[in-house]
């Protein structure tokens, strides 16, 4: 019993060896012997090695590919994980609204302005903000207006050979996956 497990051990050892290879190896060293080994005339060992690097390509894109997807799904599972901890952060900020409502309430209906225990002292403290029911009735003056680029228009402009001081246009190559 105790062979088999030490085989089974010795096979375990390779395979994670042999992954631990693929990982070393980067995609980019892969292609570029695949296009050294193309300019090879030796036939002998040529076939040989081509299959190997043909391998170690595939092994190396699943490998890239699967942490890819693993990680995507980090992101989703953060994102998921934020809007949940911000929907419990709203349920907690309302309570504490209510419950101040609720306690400027009972103290205004009874006409108390202060209140002191032993821990806390609660009280009111005159404040004032603006609150505004039509801003096409006031001033301009009064009016704030935030400047963003219109990026439809430009792109628009730039495709059509127009010159955008401010702006350019960038190409890239983006990565799909399927």
């Amino acid at each position: 019993m105790s062979l088999i497990k030490e085989q089974l051990e010795i096979q375990k050892q390779a395979k994670n060896e042999e992954l631990d290879a693929n990982y070393k190896v980067s995609l980019y060293n892969i292609l570029d012997a695949k296009e050294f080994v193309s300019r090879i005339d030796d036939e002998t060992d040529l076939e040989e090695y081509s299959k190997s690097l043909a391998i170690q390509e595939k092994n190396k894109v699943n490998a890239i590919v699967g942490f890819l997807r693993e990680t995507e799904l980090t992101v989703e599972n953060a994102e998921a994980e934020a809007k949940r901890l911000m929907d419990i952060a709203k349920f907690y900020s309302n309570r504490v609204k209510r419950i101040k409502q609720s306690v400027t309430y009972a103290m205004q209906a009874h006409g108390i302005e202060k209140i002191e225990t032993d821990y806390f002292r609660l009280s009111f403290r005159k404040s004032s903000s603006i609150e505004v029911d039509d801003t096409e009735k006031l001033d301009e003056k009064y009016i704030v207006t935030k400047k963003s680029a219109n990026k439809v228009a430009i792109k628009k402009a730039l495709k059509d050979g127009e010159t955008v001081e401010g702006a350019r246009m960038i190409e890239s190559n983006n990565l799909i996956i399927k």
